[in-house]
């Protein structure tokens, strides 16, 4: 298949194209952000503004391409139209979308975008499908914003995430055999290209907000039940330990912006605590009942990796805290794009797990910053870097819906009773 590509023009201006590798990645500075008077104490949490996410999924739902996928769509002005991808599906802008729908209350089985999750989930498989088994990627399709700024890779990543997501809710076995199949060939692709120091990716403008959303898949689906390997998690682990260690958050593949650095060793380190958890009782059993003296001590040290994981969490939870204290941490470069909303999204995950007042600020904090920013026809611009609606507007929902999980979204986020 000819590969579809980005013409070279689109390079020329810094932020109209990402760092193609982590050297070009300094070309970015963070605009210091202006001095903001403190915020006066959060109201008590409510739920997202109803009109603002039924009209944010509305418009979603209205730019879904004939293929079932998504383009990276309208940019901000003064990013340009997107160019010739700006229509063009790709997996990446598709993923994300696909998940803000089912957070949001839709699946393949029901809700009222059941069909638009049902043909972009189709599109994503097709994609992983057709992919070869050796590289890390699961797309042909080449130049897009996403990529530019988070990397080459980003596609597998949120094609993970979005797997991971829709897992447990197809329509049929054979749906579910199909998404199991694309997790597991992923699963194996990062395997393959996993690098010595735990890490996936390291091209484009800020990587490290892929490897959050890599390892976000890759812990969700050893949860789930998918034989992930042990190796592949023990390593994406040390890396986010490496990167929160003693409450000091390195950056790498940060782009100097804090938040970025942040959200992502936070998130590494949640979600593999969680997939440690769930696996707990099997190895606490192993390390008393192990058939030999190797197989017990191998489970008691992995048991101690699973201690030390939750400490290097607590720690970073806590870091990250005193952080989103300072309005120039939470700004991040200085003014909203992809990342920005990404982060949002990452860190609202972490909060919401953890519960409690802080998690009730964060929400009202961001219900009311994400109403006031929705453009009049319900999309989201970003204002650098990743500025593409799509992009934007999925992952301002998918924060804005962060804690609708179990409830439906009539009885959660829209306060009435699902009919």
């Amino acid at each position: 298949m000819k590969k579809i590509r980005m013409p070279f023009a689109w390079a020329i201006a810094l932020c109209l194209a990402g760092a193609a590798t982590a050297k070009d990645a300094v070309a970015e500075t963070p605009a210091p952000a202006a001095k903001v008077a403190p915020a006066a104490p959060a109201p008590a949490p409510a739920p997202a503004p109803k009109n603002t996410v039924e009209t944010g999924l509305a418009w979603l739902a209205s730019h879904q391409l004939n293929d079932g996928g998504f383009g990276q769509g309208e940019e901000s002005a003064q990013m340009g139209s997107g160019g010739q991808l700006a229509g063009v599906g790709n997996v990446a802008d598709t993923s994300i979308a696909a998940m803000a729908f089912l957070r949001s209350g839709s699946s393949p089985v029901a809700g009222k975008h059941q069909k638009n999750v049902t043909r972009a989930v189709d599109y994503v498989l097709a994609s992983v499908e057709k992919s070869d088994k050796d590289s890390i990627f699961v797309t042909e399709v080449r130049g897009t914003r996403v990529q530019g700024k988070l990397g080459q890779a980003v596609d597998t990543f949120m094609a993970l995430a979005l797997l991971t997501d829709v897992q447990g809710k197809m329509p049929d076995a054979a749906g579910e055999a199909r998404v199991k199949t694309g997790i597991e060939k992923i699963v194996a692709k990062m395997k393959k290209n996993q690098k010595s120091d735990g890490s996936f990716e390291t091209s484009g403008w800020a990587p490290t907000l892929s490897q959050a959303v890599g390892s976000r898949g890759l812990n969700k689906a050893a949860e789930q039940g998918v034989a992930v390997p042990e190796t592949l998690r023990t390593k994406a682990e040390d890396w986010s330990k490496d990167q929160a260690a003693g409450g000091k958050f390195k950056g790498t593949g940060s782009a100097g912006v804090q938040l970025y650095g942040t959200a992502s060793a936070v998130t590494g380190l949640g979600t593999s605590v969680s997939a440690n958890e769930k696996a707990r009782p099997t190895v606490e059993k192993q390390a008393k009942e192990g058939k030999t003296q190797a197989d017990r001590d191998q489970a008691q040290a992995t048991l101690k990796r699973y201690d030390d994981a939750k400490k290097a969490e607590e720690q970073a939870v806590r870091a990250m805290s005193e952080q989103m204290k300072d309005e120039r941490f939470i700004a991040g470069f200085g003014n909203n794009g992809g990342e920005e909303f990404l982060s949002y999204m990452l860190m609202s995950e972490s909060l919401a797990k953890k519960g409690g007042k802080e998690w009730d600020d964060w929400r009202a904090r961001m219900n009311t910053n994400l109403s006031r920013v929705q453009n009049g026809d319900g999309s989201w611009t970003g204002h650098h870097c990743i500025t593409g609606r799509t992009f934007v507007t999925s992952a301002a929902l998918l924060v804005l819906t962060t804690d609708v999980q179990t409830k439906s979204v009539q009885e959660r986020l829209l306060g009435k009773k699902a009919s």
